[in-house]
């Protein structure tokens, strides 16, 4: 019995900082953001086996991690094209209210 919860506690335990963390991150972000920081997961978790287990990567990891590097990075710059033609359409219907 005494293996049993030693080998429960700390798988129960190591978590839990992570959980509590994420989810006090996750309700200052937006939904883009968000996304943007769960799709890079696996970039961080190759880079992390290269810095600190001396993993190499293969030619179909670094393709992979370049495709979500750049997909990444084109949906942030559809988003940003989305918010300024947005504010623009605010901006036009503010003018067209203070006109009358």
């Amino acid at each position: 019995m005494r293996i049993i919860l030693h080998s429960l506690v700390p798988s129960c335990r190591s978590p839990l900082p992570q959980v509590l963390g994420e989810s006090i991150a996750l309700t200052q972000l937006s939904a883009a953001e968000a996304t943007l920081i769960f799709s890079t997961e696996p970039i961080w978790g190759a880079a992390f086996a290269y810095a600190a287990l001396g993993e190499k990567m293969g030619p179909c990891a670094l393709a992979g991690g370049a495709l979500i590097v750049g997909t990444c990075l084109w949906n942030a710059q559809q988003q940003g094209q989305e918010v300024e033609s947005g504010s623009d359409l605010l901006i036009r219907e503010t003018d067209m209210w203070e006109g009358e």
